[in-house]
């Protein structure tokens, strides 16, 4: 029999962090368990009405989310994706980085969303929707593939949709090219917008790639005008604070709204666009934006998310200690125990809050409990925190970045500008091409001397060599003192022109670097928390996190000195000299492991020991050797160091608790 405060001891603080941020409600899975029915259920309720009319008369509708920030508007949207993704198929649309390109960064992430495979299901969205369409449904083209059924589908496509089809024959072309397995990719790639090669071209039997916004504008029209028949797409906008900024100084809500007046002018069907933004954001905006793209039949619906009650308060507080309920003999009089009914009218006296603050209180209050069943009280600063949940994000981006060309060369432009801000680095400009997503260059001052990137990640050689000519008058006229060519894709052979001049022009003191996809996931994992810091939902402690905070966090904790990209560029230096090996030995690893042994430990107070284990073997997971009997070896070791103690080391494994000796002075590791 095991009480309840020893296993809230032995226990990590259910009340996760995790929960506390706003996150990507695309990318992460939300677990059932951990959801309050009742919780905004009116307004899901309505969504869903809104999109039960859309699927009967296939007119599109835009809604407006709306809600103060810890609302719950993210973790709403991921919960319509989970209940309603068999009766929708649905587009995530994060913030883009130049208005000049949105239909093409539109359609980007449409594609992308739709290459999503749903739950229970083996075709990603994409296919299911394409095989659903009564012309390929009622046809046989599925099964082999040939030119002259290639052609037979177009034909019957064509006779199927005789108006209003933005260059049909290629759009219809692509959707067979789709079906074909041996194409599918390639096909996928070209929607998405990327500068394919001439040869993948060829294959396609396309002439060139998406390379301009009313290409890509028709891409999305088709989409739609197709879809009759089938189920409706719902197009979520999110994290809007993020985008770019007008002439005026605010937020760009005029391209967006002017995106979403096309989809209703033009008549484009079965969409349902739902607008998500905080409160605030909108009040300060609303009249920046024409009053034409704000009428009836634009926007159709403004929905405020709600406080919640003291009902639904307890119901998560219930909710997040329910697991140590169940492994409790004698079970707590309470069903929110070690919390009470006190503690909700306390800091719940109104009787209304937000979800956020629900979580914040509830993990405050029960880590105080904790820490009072203990002698040692630990006291966590920010940096210790932040050093802990950064793994946690970094391998959110691992999951969702695959492949370094997955993002456009603006889009990591735009990101590595942002972190050249965490470095202090005097920028100069960031500027892009006027039509091609793919290429950009970003100058800035380094110790007094003028450097410039380049990134460029074109198939295209045509391109390519245009991107080179333009790196040659530049090296020639000694504008910059480094010019570094960042280009993961292949520079092509020695009878491209583009290859014969970058051959010529990058020698030292310029040079072109390779990014790694580590690399790439170090700056999108910045770039989230810089989202969530500026939309005012990154929580650390308990404390919303502002973007000077953030920055000033990635400066002590010395993250970036792993991104081996800013090491190439001589934005940063390792601080100690054992770093610059790139390949650790087993005891660098094993000192990783140890260090994050000890920020738990110093996080949770008491822990119990197989709890400890797991939670280090969850977190090393990518390591396959690593087994517990290790991880236990590991935490005799930090013992022995007298970093630690085991309270109860008679006792079976299973009753150990460790809690911290001493409040040690944890060493930054490499993350």
């Amino acid at each position: 029999m095991v009480n309840i405060d020893s296993l809230i001891c032995q226990s990590i603080n259910p009340f996760d962090e995790r929960d506390l941020k706003a996150g990507n409600f695309w990318i992460e899975q939300q677990d059932t368990k951990q959801t309050i029915e009742s919780i905004h259920l009116e307004e899901i309720k309505k969504i869903e009405s809104y999109l039960d009319v859309v699927s009967f008369d296939h007119s599109s509708r835009t809604l407006l989310l709306l809600g103060d920030s810890g609302s719950g508007k993210s973790y709403l949207l991921g919960r319509l994706k989970r209940e309603l993704n068999n009766k929708a198929f649905f587009v995530y649309i994060d913030p883009w980085v130049d208005s000049r390109f949105l239909w093409r960064h539109i359609l980007r992430k449409t594609i992308s969303s739709l290459l999503y495979i749903p739950p229970n299901q083996s075709e990603s969205q994409l296919i299911l929707w394409l095989k659903n369409l009564p012309v390929v449904k009622n046809s046989k083209f599925q099964k082999s593939f040939n030119n002259e059924e290639r052609k037979r589908f177009i034909v019957q496509l064509k006779n199927s949709y005789p108006n209003g089809i933005n260059n049909a024959r290629e759009f219809f072309g692509i959707l067979y090219d789709l079906l074909n397995p041996s194409l599918s990719d390639l096909a996928s790639d070209w929607l998405k917008g990327d500068h394919l090669s001439e040869d993948d071209l060829k294959d396609l039997r396309i002439s060139s790639s998406i390379n301009n916004e009313d290409y890509a504008r028709g891409i999305l029209e088709n989409l739609g005008r197709i879809s009759v028949e089938n189920l409706p797409f719902i197009f979520c906008f999110d994290q809007l604070d993020n985008i770019p900024l007008s002439s005026s100084g605010f937020i760009d809500l005029q391209s967006l709204f002017n995106f979403n007046t096309n989809i209703h002018t033009q008549i484009v069907k079965n969409f349902l666009i739902i607008i998500s933004m905080p409160t605030s954001t909108w009040n300060d905006n609303e009249k920046r934006i024409q009053p034409a793209d704000l009428a009836e039949g634009r926007l159709h619906q403004k929905i405020t998310l709600k406080t919640i009650n003291k009902k639904q308060i307890e119901a998560i507080w219930t909710l997040k200690v329910s697991g140590l309920h169940s492994q409790a003999k004698p079970k707590p009089n309470s069903s929110i125990y070690p919390l009470n009914q006190q503690q909700i009218d306390i800091n719940f006296s109104s009787g209304k809050t937000l979800p956020r603050n629900v979580l914040i209180v509830g993990r405050k209050l029960y880590q105080s409990y904790k820490d009072g069943l203990s002698i040692i009280t630990p006291h966590p600063d920010l940096l210790s925190l932040f050093k802990l949940s950064w793994p946690d994000e970094f391998q959110k981006s691992r999951n969702k970045i695959i492949s370094v060309n997955q993002l456009t060369a603006l889009e990591l432009l735009k990101i590595l500008d942002e972190v050249l801000q965490v470095l202090k680095c005097t920028k100069a400009s960031l500027k892009f091409s006027s039509n091609n997503v793919n290429s950009g260059y970003l100058s800035f001052l380094k110790a007094f001397e003028k450097n410039c990137i380049i990134w460029t990640e074109d198939q295209n050689m045509n391109y390519f060599c245009n991107v080179m000519k333009y790196c040659k008058k530049e090296i020639e006229a000694k504008t910059y003192h480094h010019l570094y060519l960042l280009r993961y894709s292949t520079l092509g052979n020695p009878s491209n022109k583009g290859y014969q001049i970058y051959k010529s022009i990058f020698k030292s003191p310029h040079k072109h670097i390779q990014p790694t996809l580590t690399s790439i996931h170090y700056l999108t994992t910045y770039h989230q928390l810089m989202m969530d810091a500026k939309s005012k939902e990154l929580v650390i402690g308990g404390e919303i996190i502002d973007l000077p905070t953030l920055e000033d966090l990635m400066r002590q904790s010395r993250i970036f000195e792993n991104c081996q990209l800013l090491l190439d560029l001589g934005l940063i230096k390792k601080t100690v000299e054992e770093n610059l090996i790139k390949t650790e030995s087993n005891q660098e690893e094993n000192e990783k492991i140890k260090n994050y042994l000890l920020k738990i430990i110093q996080t949770q107070n008491f822990i119990s020991l197989p709890a400890l284990i797991e939670k280090a073997l969850e977190h090393f997971s990518h390591n396959f050797l690593l087994n517990f009997d290790q991880v236990q070896q590991l935490t005799k070791e930090i013992c022995q160091q007298d970093l630690a103690i085991i309270t109860n080391p008679d006792e079976p494994i299973e009753k150990q608790l460790i809690c911290l000796n001493i409040t040690p002075k944890i060493k930054d590791d490499n993350f």
